[in-house]
């Protein structure tokens, strides 16, 4: 997928400076773009993760199980309780989709015109994302990385400020906290203060860049 999506960009700005971000598995791929980018010697000036985890490894779930799951997660980024996301965990698959279709759209975050046919397709296509994922194997980025990162913690599990970025960029993590949840980030009203915030890096990133051209052409 990285691969894919840098001959697309490249085949519209031959060379860098690159402007890469992505939200959620998004990140990820952003920032195995920036890898395949730094092998080839180009220059990415901005790495922006959207609340992207880092890949983790786990065991091979049944689909039945990974569904339930993904169902579980989906819900708690209503902003429903974590007790409601387990006792769906216990309903047949068929009303497991229709009750979370229901409460997203009564939440806002999905369309209210979908259908259940088209939340199995988009079921099927979350199974290869997140096995893809899994099969990712992370290696040191030798830049920076700029994490936007959603002020509602929905994992206690996730206590590192950096969600484990900060052991695989050497140039550092820069943390912008973004007010909302994983999802509810990217929806209004928070989506206005993160576009504030990517606006901002983008420009100081410009004078960066602005200033490095001029010392070149001074030499």
């Amino acid at each position: 997928m990285a691969a894919c999506y840098v001959e697309a960009i490249q085949s519209v700005q031959s060379e860098g400076p690159y402007l890469l971000g992505g939200w959620s598995m998004g990140g990820e791929i952003a920032f195995e773009m920036a890898q395949q980018l730094h092998a080839h010697g180009e220059s990415v000036a901005l790495l922006a993760l959207l609340d992207a985890r880092i890949p983790s490894t786990a065991e091979n779930l049944a689909d039945e199980d990974f569904e339930a799951m993904l169902m579980a997660d989906v819900v708690r980024y209503f902003g429903l309780s974590s007790d409601f996301s387990e006792s769906l965990k216990l309903l047949p698959q068929d009303e497991l989709l229709a009750r979370v279709l229901d409460h997203g759209k009564r939440a806002g975050l999905i369309p209210a015109d979908i259908e259940a046919a088209q939340a199995h397709r988009l079921i099927e296509l979350c199974k290869s994302d997140f096995r893809a994922s899994r099969n990712y194997i992370l290696h040191r980025y030798p830049g920076r990385v700029t994490l936007f990162k959603a002020s509602e913690n929905l994992s206690e599990s996730l206590v590192d400020p950096t969600l484990g970025w900060s052991d695989w960029a050497e140039g550092g993590v820069d943390v912008q906290m973004v007010p909302g949840n994983h999802a509810t980030m990217v929806y209004k009203p928070n989506v206005g203060i993160l576009a504030e915030k990517l606006a901002a890096c983008i420009e100081q990133v410009g004078r960066i860049e602005l200033a490095n051209e001029s010392m070149r052409d001074s030499q």
